[in-house]
């Protein structure tokens, strides 16, 4: 027998399953949210260090963002600018030089293949259906090839070969090789363009929240009014004619319905009795998450403002690959941020914290100057260490899958619907984009009570 009884149940306390909640409530229903975490918010978190609030999940938003935008208005929270000022680094093959402007100074070949393969990249996106990218002209041969493929094909000057890996690894978190090419041109497609990707000023990198982006998720389940319940990782979810039990190690909760606002390769550790059909069976089976480890570490001073250097940097190096001023408006000293991807991110985040540390800021030193050798505090989080995430950004496909598992991602199965940033149709991976499918989820559901 249940313990408790509600209209939905909303497996996921991040900004989608909350989003859900808020709109299903607004609708007269009665929600709970059961989230696995001792916290909300998903893939945000925002951490305490040095007595300023630090992100080391998911921190960034940009124009056209217009759901995140909204919430972020009506809770009254303020944001500011990326810095963005200055001259941005690159390091390719342990050559440093810096540059200003959209594209890095990697010599005069290199620049005019770069700018063919991003307008053919820009070309083919605004062929994708952000809806049903598996029904885009040529779906299974862009399907067949990965970015790397695509690459190697289009671009043939090593440096641009390398700044697009780079961009890749950047905006997915994922080596190319492991990237399905139609994937990739969806992924540009729900945020307008390549360009608004993996630009600052004008794209998804513009602006910053005060406070910290997981104070957004805290915000929503307040304004949604929906019962929460944290800590408790949902372990097996039944469904018969008129309902589902959703059971966790506390209790078990009847509902008319449930929205499970996970990604997908987080779903595979829940049983389903029925059992799923195969297509959506294999989704969460063989998806995979990107993996990421995120490293900010701070300083007395933002010194390289004072070199003209706006922090904003790429390297092809051993470890990081992505690196951002991470300064505070107000904060007492300066901080950078870097970003180590992929295979390198599973190998550095098996390190010990001191030796973490001491490559980053090495990494730091070489693209930066001697004063970066000499941090004064340093956080970082591995996102694939993260049981309830897995990874992150975000879960990706491979070569094949899209076409093969893309149409089972948002498909309600009986009485369960899909949530989660990877089933929107804008900003895929982003914050707007887990609110905007929280949203659709509920919709579905009310169209249907």
């Amino acid at each position: 027998m249940a313990d408790s009884k509600f209209d939905v149940v909303v497996v996921g306390g991040g900004l989608s399953g909350l989003s859900a909640a808020r709109r299903l409530r607004e609708s007269g229903l009665s929600v709970v949210v059961l989230e696995a975490r001792d916290r909300l918010g998903g893939r945000t978190c925002t951490v305490e260090v040095a007595g300023q609030k630090v992100d080391v999940g998911g921190q960034w938003i940009g124009p056209g963002q217009d759901r995140v935008l909204a919430l972020i208005e009506e809770l009254g929270v303020s944001i500011y600018p990326q810095h963005h000022q200055g001259s941005s680094t690159v390091e390719l093959d342990g050559e440093i030089s810096r540059y200003r402007g959209f594209l890095p100074k990697v010599g005069a070949k290199a620049l005019l293949d770069l700018g063919r393969a991003i307008f053919k990249l820009e070309r083919g996106a605004k062929r994708v259906p952000t809806d049903h990218p598996w029904n885009a002209p040529d779906a299974k041969a862009l399907d067949s090839m990965s970015v790397e493929d695509w690459t190697n094909e289009t671009t043939k000057n090593r440096n641009a070969r390398e700044v697009m890996r780079v961009a890749c690894n950047a905006i997915l978190a994922e080596e190319p090789a492991n990237i399905s090419w139609l994937h990739y041109l969806f992924y540009a497609s729900g945020a307008g363009g390549f360009t608004p990707l993996a630009e600052v000023r004008g794209g998804a990198q513009q602006d910053r929240i005060s406070g910290g982006a997981q104070q957004l998720s805290e915000g929503l389940s307040r304004l949604s009014g929906a019962e929460v319940r944290l800590s408790e990782p949902v372990t097996r979810i039944a469904q018969q004619r008129d309902g589902v039990a959703v059971t966790t190690h506390v209790e078990t909760y009847e509902a008319r319905f449930a929205v499970i606002a996970l990604a997908p390769p987080m779903c595979d550790g829940i049983a389903f009795d029925p059992p799923l059909p195969e297509q959506r069976r294999r989704l969460q089976a063989e998806l995979a998450m990107g993996s990421v480890c995120k490293c900010i570490v701070g300083y007395d001073r933002p010194f390289w403002r004072d070199r003209g250097i706006s922090g904003e940097g790429i390297s092809n190096g051993r470890w990081a690959r992505l690196f951002f001023d991470a300064t505070s408006p107000g904060a007492d000293g300066g901080a950078l941020v870097a970003f180590v991807f992929s295979d390198a991110a599973k190998e550095f985040g098996r390190k010990p914290e001191a030796e973490r540390r001491q490559l980053i800021v090495e990494d730091l030193r070489r693209l930066y100057g001697p004063e970066a050798g000499d941090p004064r505090w340093y956080v970082d989080k591995d996102w694939s260490s993260e049981i309830y995430s897995g990874g992150c950004y975000a879960a990706l496909f491979a070569r094949g899958q899209v076409t093969e598992l893309g149409p089972a991602l948002r498909k309600p199965v009986g009485l369960l619907h899909f949530a989660g940033t990877e089933t929107a149709t804008r900003w895929v991976g982003y914050m707007d984009g887990a609110l905007q499918a929280g949203v659709r989820a509920a919709e579905e559901i009310l169209a249907r009570d």
